[in-house]
């Protein structure tokens, strides 16, 4: 996926498809350079799977 300077994302991070706490989820708008970054997220030590879609 190509990511354009000021798009619109969202992010899910979850252990299972579909299945995220309610904070594990979001919107996101990629910086001047398109980069995307996602404050405050908490990262696991155990399996999990960050989606970014459109």
């Amino acid at each position: 996926m190509k990511v354009a300077p000021g798009d619109n994302l969202n992010w899910h991070y979850s252990e299972e498809a579909g299945k995220a706490p309610a904070n594990s989820t979001g919107k996101v708008k990629a910086d001047a350079l398109g980069l995307i970054t996602i404050p405050k997220m908490a990262i696991s030590n155990k399996p999990r799977t960050l989606t970014i879609s459109k």
